[in-house]
């Protein structure tokens, strides 16, 4: 499609009080300074966006008197003529000054401006007339195309995805082919299986980051629980215990065989007196033995329960800071809805006081009358008043056109307050979200308050002494608390010794006796002793559990900076590869599509590199003759990736003695400083 520029009428626009222009393919405009190049390229702009080259709307329209102030009643209009291919259409459009006057005032007051819109001598609604303009060309587009200056005043972002477009689609496919090899297959399988299960870079990224920053906090904590740990073992036993724990048993062995030789040398007169004291050393035996099982089940409690209270004071610190960086987010969400809320009462209450305002204006406009100035009805050559046919005829049509216009406003009017009472009723629905939102989330802040206040308590708790959580844990452990009760019910139980005097026999040496009770005594305290070997054993796996565990998550560490490696040479091959694409598509510039990073690594960027004299410079450093033709360049290329061509307007175009190759329509804006009035050539 060409779009063609063939007469632009401008008039009271700005500095131009009356203009008319008829362009050819190539058209050259002369002007001093401030005489109104730049006017006529804005006025272009106005007409079918309403906004100046510089991209602006809230920029000044109306010509203006010797004080700044607009001259009233003074319409500002521009009409231009284009050909679109073969079709010529002539668009219209004129800011018209509203003045009203209110009942009780002998003036006129100013009530703001109005755009009118004419499509081939057709009034169109403003809705209506921006659909014929997007109907021809998109006013992004139309904008890259007609300005050479326009494509690199956007957003990186913005100039990057059109580049991309015009390079068209490179497949993961095509990438890989180029970077993967037999060697390196193994560190791509990880991007590869996530691309095939349907995610994005950026999602595979997150995921990697997330799973990264879970693995370095947990392998953080592994050096403190395996200090825990060892902090946590008893000592070492001296081998001598043992000895000396064999040593015992021996003894006693001894002893026991003494007692039985001479027990059973007194009791052999009799089979019964033998039964008698056999009976009696089994349930000491078995007294004995019970004893001992329940001392060591009890002495297994006790070591567990002092390595949950070491183990408990980590992990509530842990869970303090954790729901205290939760409170803390929460509080931040709560203070954004509540700014959200706000501004949306504050929009609510701007639009009922401009809907009240569109109800005194929809008043004002319904008492409006038709009040008829009776020197409209004289003849202007001879003053004599006109035949009263003509009169009333005059009238009725006064009369008509001034209740259409009214109804017309009216209607407006009506059409806007609509509009108003739909948006405020959309407010109040968010409104109303939003305080279910913050109801929510202060829900949410006093029930983390609440998990806070309870940790902080167990945090208290845990700065108690370890032989006091350890007391505390035991007295809240029923198992413990049993085996407690039995032993001591055990220890409360006597069994009697046979009385030897009614069996006929001297007793049993009571030195033996006492020995063996000093033994036994002995034997118990280095078992207890003993025992710690076994704690020693649990500790030492336990510890071996975690070291094993931290290299587990090192290894999971190397997989996931592998793929953060292949991710970046994929993405930057891909990038190169566009890079490539795009640059041949142009003739005088190239882009630089990706940037490195101190750290060694490689960022996104879009940045327009221009051929001068051989060296491409960035484009803001480049001369204003390189820019022009670099901007020509690059919407040649949109004109024909697009398939559109639209009228170019160079300004300063004295600056370049020789412009780039072009098939669009040229309007030069030249600096000339003999011309104090716009020429056109």
């Amino acid at each position: 499609m060409k779009i063609t520029l063939k007469k632009l009428a401008i008039v009271n626009f700005k500095g131009i009080q009356n203009q008319e222009i008829d362009f050819s393919h190539v058209t050259n405009i002369y002007g001093d300074n401030a005489t109104g190049k730049t006017t006529i390229f804005d006025a272009f702009l106005w007409l079918f966006f309403g906004k100046n080259s510089e991209d602006k709307s809230d920029f000044e329209v109306k010509r203006l008197d010797e004080k700044n102030g607009f001259i009233k009643n003074l319409e500002s209009e521009v009409e231009a003529t284009i050909l679109v291919d073969s079709q010529e259409i002539l668009a219209k459009k004129v800011l018209r000054q509203k003045w009203v006057k209110r009942r009780g005032e002998l003036e006129t007051n100013y009530n703001g401006d109005e755009n009118i819109y004419y499509w081939n001598e057709v009034p169109l609604k403003e809705s209506e007339f921006r659909v014929k303009v997007k109907g021809i060309v998109d006013e992004m587009l139309f904008k890259l195309i007609t300005n050479p200056f326009y494509f690199n005043s956007i957003k990186w972002q913005d100039r990057r995805n059109i580049l991309v477009e015009i390079a068209g689609n490179i497949t993961n496919d095509e990438i890989f082919d180029t970077v993967v090899n037999v060697q390196n297959k193994a560190r791509f399988n990880q991007l590869i299986n996530a691309l095939n299960a349907g995610k994005s870079i950026d999602e595979f990224k997150r995921e990697i980051s997330a799973k990264k920053k879970k693995i370095k906090d947990e392998a953080e904590s592994i050096p403190s629980r395996i200090d825990e740990v060892r902090r946590g073992m008893p000592q070492p036993v001296a081998f001598q215990i043992t000895q000396q724990l064999e040593q015992v048993k021996l003894e006693l062995q001894n002893i026991e065989i003494e007692l039985n030789d001479k027990q059973a040398a007194a009791n052999r007169m009799h089979e019964d007196r033998m039964q008698i004291i056999k009976d009696h050393g089994k349930r000491v035996e078995a007294h004995q033995q019970k004893r001992f099982q329940l001392s060591s089940k009890m002495k297994e409690h006790e070591y567990n329960a002092e390595q949950q209270a070491k183990e408990q004071s980590g992990r509530i610190s842990a869970k303090i800071k954790s729901a205290s960086s939760e409170l803390a987010n929460k509080k931040m969400e709560l203070d954004q809805y509540e700014q959200g809320l706000a501004a949306l009462h504050d929009k609510k209450i701007d639009l009922e006081q401009k809907l009240e305002k569109l109800r005194e204006e929809y008043v004002q406009v319904d008492e409006e009358q038709l009040i008829f100035n009776e020197h409209e009805f004289v003849c202007p050559s001879c003053s004599q008043a006109l035949p009263q046919d003509n009169i009333e005829s005059k009238k009725e049509e006064l009369t008509v056109n001034f209740n259409k216009n009214k109804l017309n406003k009216l209607a407006t009017i009506k059409s806007d307050g609509e509009a108003f009472k739909a948006t405020i009723l959309s407010l109040e629905e968010r409104i109303k979200n939003g305080v279910a939102s913050i109801e929510n989330t202060n829900k949410e802040i006093t029930d983390l308050n609440n998990k806070l206040e309870a940790l902080q308590l167990q945090s208290v708790q845990a700065d108690t002494p370890i032989e006091t959580s350890i007391k505390l844990a035991l007295e809240a452990n029923e198992v413990y608390q049993g085996l407690k009760a039995q032993l001591a019910s055990l220890d409360a139980e006597i069994i009697e010794e046979p009385k030897m005097e009614e069996l006929g026999v001297q007793p049993v040496d009571q030195e033996l006796k006492t020995r063996k009770e000093e033994l036994m005594n002995r034997h118990a305290e280095l078992t207890k002793e003993q025992a710690k070997e076994d704690q020693i054993d649990q500790a030492n796996k336990r510890i071996a559990e975690l070291s094993e565990q931290e290299t587990t998550l090192a290894n999971e560490l190397n997989t996931l900076e592998a793929a953060e490696f292949a991710i970046l040479e994929f993405t930057k091959a891909k990038v190169d590869a566009i890079e490539k694409r795009i640059n041949s598509k142009f003739q005088f510039v190239k882009f630089k599509m990706f940037e490195q990073q101190v750290n060694g690594g490689e960022t996104e960027t879009c940045q327009t590199l221009v051929n001068s004299n051989g060296a491409f410079v960035p484009f803001a450093d480049a001369n204003n003759a390189a820019r022009i033709n670099a901007g020509i360049d690059i919407i040649n290329t949109l004109c024909r990736h697009y398939d559109v061509h639209a009228p170019v307007f160079i300004d300063n175009r004295e600056s370049v003695t020789r412009l780039a190759d072009s098939e669009s329509q040229i309007v030069n804006l030249i600096v000339s400083a003999q011309d104090k009035i716009l020429r056109v050539a």
